[in-house]
């Protein structure tokens, strides 16, 4: 089980599956105050890491 921000949850959970684990997530909320620059910034790495190969191997 992974447990952190909801906006993360995706990534984490992708790289865990790339390393061979079968893991689950678990989304704890995100403050209103910081939505918008977590969400940019998971979107960034994210695209990094499907060009970078690693997830969505």
């Amino acid at each position: 089980m992974i447990v952190s921000n909801d906006f993360h949850i995706y990534r984490a959970v992708e790289i865990a599956k790339n390393e061979g684990l079968d893991m689950k997530g678990m989304p704890a909320k995100t403050p209103k105050v910081s939505l918008l620059k977590s969400y940019t910034r998971e979107y960034l790495a994210i695209t990094k890491y499907y060009l970078t190969g690693l997830i969505g191997r």
